[in-house]
């Protein structure tokens, strides 16, 4: 259940699904996974500042869209509402609709962008050990 949310065409999936083979044998190495990961994560996000922020200031005007976009879905529902009227118009659906798409992305785009970032927290850790072990 958990795979088939993150998607099919996401480049670790082949990664994962052999890690969850039966026979050791068939899993990948420890050292397979962190080149793998790495690598993908250095193709998504480089570990310069300057990408962190972008994608902070990204998450932060995602956000404000989708209050935005709740503002105007409040206001949409107290002109097109009548008095009893149980239904809703299709305009205030279609707000409501992009309201919750827009959270959606926002909340992906800040859970990838934390992913990256762990990754990034533990390829330094590691580089830290490998550093610390030549010492």
């Amino acid at each position: 259940e958990k795979l088939d949310a993150i998607g099919g065409d996401h480049p670790l999936m082949t990664l994962m699904l052999r890690c969850l083979h039966n026979s050791p044998a068939s899993r990948p190495e420890a050292v397979e996974i962190l080149r793998k990961v790495s690598r993908t994560a250095a193709q998504f996000l480089s570990s310069s500042a300057g990408n962190k922020v972008e994608l902070l200031k990204l998450v932060s005007s995602l956000r404000a869209e989708t209050e935005r976009l709740q503002q105007t879905l409040e206001v949409k529902e107290k002109s097109y509402l009548l008095p009893k009227q149980e239904t809703k118009p299709f305009q205030v659906a279609q707000i409501e609709f992009e309201a919750e798409k827009a959270d959606e992305d926002s909340q992906r785009k800040l859970e990838d962008a934390e992913r990256c970032h762990s990754v990034e927290v533990e390829q330094l850790n590691l580089r830290l050990a490998d550093t610390r072990d030549t010492l």
